[in-house]
């Protein structure tokens, strides 16, 4: 019975500590992404800026998310694409775990959003609404 209120304890600690550990780097991660400052776009349109991986099933839809809303938007936003893979110290900037990973930029040159795996056209189009 004691071994069993041991093991309950420990796993609970190794719990609680993971957590901890987690919310520490997800704030840490927040802080750094919200001290990233973009150009203002001179027309004061949104961006968004894509990372991709190169054998990526995702990341090839969410390409072609992207570019329906391109053709649904024309000249209302403006696409960068990124291989993550690459471009791998600018994706760190970003605090990138996963790929697809978009970036929603406001024509201020602030992130207005950031979004981890596959993003819907409609969300993105509010998001580009809002930025």
């Amino acid at each position: 019975m004691d071994q069993l209120l041991v093991l309950g304890l420990v796993f609970l600690g190794i719990t609680v500590g993971g957590y901890v550990i987690r919310l520490v780097a997800r704030r840490k991660r927040a802080a750094a992404i919200a001290s990233l400052q973009f150009e203002p776009d001179a027309g004061g349109q949104p961006r968004i800026l894509s990372f991709y991986g190169p054998s990526c099933d995702a990341c090839d839809r969410q390409k072609t998310v992207l570019s329906e809303l391109e053709r649904a938007r024309p000249g209302r936003f403006s696409l960068e694409l990124c291989d993550a893979t690459v471009d791998y110290d600018y994706a760190r900037q970003f605090g990138l775990m996963v790929v697809p990973t978009t970036v929603v930029i406001a024509g201020t040159g602030a992130i207005a959003a950031i979004n981890s795996g596959f993003t819907t056209q409609a969300k993105l189009e509010t998001q580009l609404d809002t930025a």
